[in-house]
């Protein structure tokens, strides 16, 4: 049997949603703003931190708690940095609340998408950055210009400690048409600054990969702020050897000249003797090797010759 009813199939998930937001709000006003809240970050995966939702938003810490036990959001604890996250179950959710849930959001006065993620960035919050190089390229790009404008990115890049999420800020530049944006008083010596002193290797790489692609000369310029001896002392002590070529196969292919400098300085003999050590098959260090300068370095099941 075709089961037949008035409107499209959108009508009825408009509808739909609608419901459950109305109803939500009977039980408790706030249920339906936060639902709303949670979903312009987590429509591209991104968690909203509780202090944005609470001391921001003004959605109190009980709200949210209830919202997770009913298994409307989902709760993330970084016990390390002592941040609690708040999402929802699926990133489809988001979408559909923010666009069906207008009255809610008229009702707590929230900003726009664009402006949303904006004033998430710049309010003290640990994954701002993320939830800026998460966002579709278009807005991303006019979040980078605003960023640079009110002379806050400084602060939103120094606040988050992955440079994971930094490597993807790199790449995103590629999507501003502002190349100034890296001239910004003081930003290449704090990217510097992370990247001496970060243990992700491969998300260095990437980072200084994304800088070149962007901005070259602004690329070389960082190289040129970088302990190179440290950083070929770590890649090369490194625990697992997977770390050492994922580094390798990420650092810019065009730079010949950092990749020789940084192979000039690796312990070629160590790494032998590691990939010899764990049986590994990741062969890519000695191609990386050789191409950068010819470095006469033979393994063989007894040992390094």
């Amino acid at each position: 049997m075709k089961a037949q009813g008035r409107g499209s199939p959108r009508d009825w998930v408009a509808r739909g949603v609608q419901d459950d937001l109305r109803d939500l709000g009977r039980l408790n006003s706030e249920f339906p703003v936060a639902l709303v809240a949670l979903s312009p970050l987590y429509s591209h995966e991104v968690m909203t931190e509780e202090a944005f939702l609470v001391k921001v938003l003004g959605i109190s810490q009980k709200t949210l708690e209830q919202l997770v036990y009913r298994g409307k959001a989902t709760r993330e604890n970084d016990d390390k940095a002592g941040f609690v996250f708040y999402g929802l179950p699926h990133s489809a959710l988001a979408d559909l609340y923010w666009e069906h849930g207008r009255l809610y959001r008229r009702r707590k006065g929230l900003p726009e998408y664009e402006d949303f993620i904006y004033a998430y960035a710049v309010s003290d919050t640990p994954n701002g950055l993320e939830a800026v190089t998460q966002a579709p390229p278009d807005t991303t790009s006019r979040l980078h210009a605003r960023l640079r404008n009110k002379g806050v990115i400084l602060g939103v890049l120094e606040r988050k400690a992955d440079l994971g999420v930094i490597s993807l800020w790199a790449y995103g530049l590629y999507w501003t048409a502002d190349h100034d944006y890296l001239r910004t008083d003081g930003l290449l010596n704090v990217l510097a600054k992370r990247l001496n002193t970060c243990d992700d290797l491969p998300s260095v790489s990437r980072c200084l990969g994304g800088i070149c692609r962007f901005d070259r000369q602004a690329g070389q310029e960082l190289w040129a702020s970088l302990d190179h001896a440290e950083l070929a002392r770590r890649l090369t002590w490194t625990e697992g050897f997977p770390g050492i070529h994922a580094f390798m196969w990420a650092f810019p292919e065009c730079e010949h000249n950092m990749r020789l400098q940084l192979a000039k300085l690796l312990n070629s003999r160590e790494l032998a003797n590691r990939m010899m050590e764990q049986a590994t098959l990741h062969t890519y260090p000695f191609v990386w090797l050789t191409y950068s300068e010819p470095i006469n370095v033979k393994a063989s099941r007894s040992g390094v010759i």
